[in-house]
C-alpha cells in the first residue's frame, strides 16, 4: 500500500483528497504544517512514497516548497505541489523549482487527481525497482558498495542531528586467496554468499549489510555505540568461525577480521573519516593475527 503524505491546513482539501484516494489502495496521512510534514517524511520506516504539498503554505517565494523537493528527493520521494494557479505562466515555476507535478486545488477533481496519482505511483515503483536492481550486489545479494556512498553520509547526518550514535564495521574474510586457489572461484563464491547469510542472520532489521569489495563486507549500525557495536561484531565473527562450509565434500573452515568505527566518539564528522577509521583498525585486527575485532 502506497504512502501519501498531504501538507495542507486546510481541512476541506485534506477531505477531497481523501474522497478521491481509497483507502483500501492508499494510506494518507495529514500535516497542517510544513515543518510537522517533514517528520512523516523521514520517519524511518513509515517513509512516505508521494507528497501532496498545499503551495499556500509558503509563506516566501518558494522556499518552503525548496525545503521539501530538497528533503524528498534525498529519499526519492517525489513532490507534488497543489496550488490556486490557473495559468502555466503561475505553475510552472513551481516545476522548475523541483516538483513533479501541479494540480489545481480549486477546485480538486477526483478522477483527475486519482489518475495522475496512479500514473506517478507506477513510475516512482518502477524506479525504485531499477534503483534497488543498480545497489544490490549479484552474487550474495545484499547492499553493494555503491549503496554504502550513497547512505553513509545521510545516516551519518541523521546521527548528528538528532545526537545518536552510528557504527559502521569493515569485516575481512582472511586468507580468502587460498579458498579460490585451492578450491576454485565458484567455491569462493559459495564462500561469500554463505557468509553474507551468516552475518544478516546476526544483524537486526535496521542494519545494512553491504559487500564493500572483493572479500569484504561493511555493516552500518544505526543508533548503535561502540559497545553495541562491539557485541554485534563480535557475535558475527564468532558465529562465521563456528560454521561449517561444505566445499568439495569437505568441511572448510573460514574467519574474518573485523574493525569499527562508532560516532560520536571517533572523531569523524565526515563519512570518510569513519571509514578510514574503521578501516585502520581492520588491519589492525590483520596484523595481531586476524579473526579478532578492534574497536578502539
Amino acid at each position: 500500500m502506497s504512502r501519501i503524505l498531504i501538507v495542507s491546513a486546510d481541512e476541506n482539501v485534506a477531505d477531497e483528497i481523501r474522497k478521491a484516494l481509497p483507502d483500501e489502495m492508499y494510506d494518507l496521512v495529514r500535516s497542517t504544517d510544513v515543518d510537522g510534514g517533514f517528520e512523516h517524511l523521514e520517519s524511518g520506516d513509515e517513509r512516505c512514497d508521494l507528497v501532496l504539498y498545499d503551495h499556500r503554505l509558503t509563506t516566501s517565494e518558494g522556499s518552503e516548497l525548496g525545503r521539501y523537493v530538497d528533503r524528498a528527493s534525498a529519499i526519492d520521494t517525489p513532490v507534488v505541489v497543489m496550488s490556486e494557479a490557473t495559468e502555466s505562466v503561475d505553475w510552472v515555476p513551481l516545476l522548475n523549482a523541483g516538483a513533479i507535478d501541479h494540480l489545481l486545488i480549486d477546485p480538486i477533481e477526483a478522477d483527475v487527481l486519482a489518475a495522475r496519482i496512479g500514473v506517478l505511483l507506477r513510475l516512482k515503483e518502477r524506479i525504485d525497482q531499477l534503483r534497488a536492481e543498480a545497489v544490490i550486489d549479484e552474487l550474495t545479494g545484499v547492499h553493494n558498495r555503491r549503496y554504502l556512498d550513497e547512505q553513509l553520509g545521510a545516516r551519518l547526518g541523521e546521527a548528528a542531528r538528532y545526537e545518536m550514535p552510528f557504527s559502521i564495521g569493515l569485516l575481512d574474510i582472511d586468507h580468502f586467496k587460498l579458498v579460490n586457489d585451492a578450491h576454485g572461484h565458484l567455491a569462493g563464491d559459495r564462500v561469500l554468499q554463505e557468509t553474507a547469510s551468516i552475518i544478516r542472520k546476526q544483524m537486526r532489521k535496521e542494519d545494512v549489510l553491504v559487500r564493500y569489495g572483493g572479500e569484504e563486507f561493511a555493516v552500518m549500525l544505526p543508533q548503535t555505540d561502540r559497545l553495541g557495536s562491539a557485541i554485534l561484531c563480535e557475535r558475527i565473527r564468532e558465529a562465521i568461525a563456528e560454521h561449517s562450509f561444505d566445499i568439495d565434500a569437505k568441511s572448510l573452515r573460514i574467519t574474518v577480521s573485523v574493525g569499527v568505527a562508532s560516532y560520536p566518539l571517533d572523531d569523524a564528522a565526515e563519512p570518510e573519516q569513519l571509514v578510514a577509521i574503521s578501516d585502520k583498525r581492520l588491519y589492525q585486527a590483520k596484523e595481531a593475527g586476524r579473526n579478532q575485532s578492534v574497536f578502539e
